[in-house]
């Protein structure tokens, strides 16, 4: 489960294999970079967009070492 302001999604995966987010509370699959929602409910709409980071595991591993990897 990943929390995201006062939303939280899961994981869900398609019979193609493929990866969506879906909204615990309403259903609404969250698929694609756009962010937006492909079915449910909120269908059409669209998360706020939010500063990511991107570091290779090493380089991370040796700035945050108390850091896990959630699998």
């Amino acid at each position: 489960m990943f929390v995201a302001g006062a939303l939280e999604f899961e994981l869900s995966r398609d019979a193609g294999g493929r990866v969506w987010l879906k909204y615990r509370k309403t259903g609404s699959e969250w698929g694609g970079y756009e962010g937006r929602a492909t079915s449910g409910p909120l269908a059409g709409e669209r998360l706020a967009e939010m500063s990511a980071f991107l570091a290779y595991w090493f380089s991370w591993r040796s700035c945050f070492p108390d850091s896990a990897v959630v699998k």
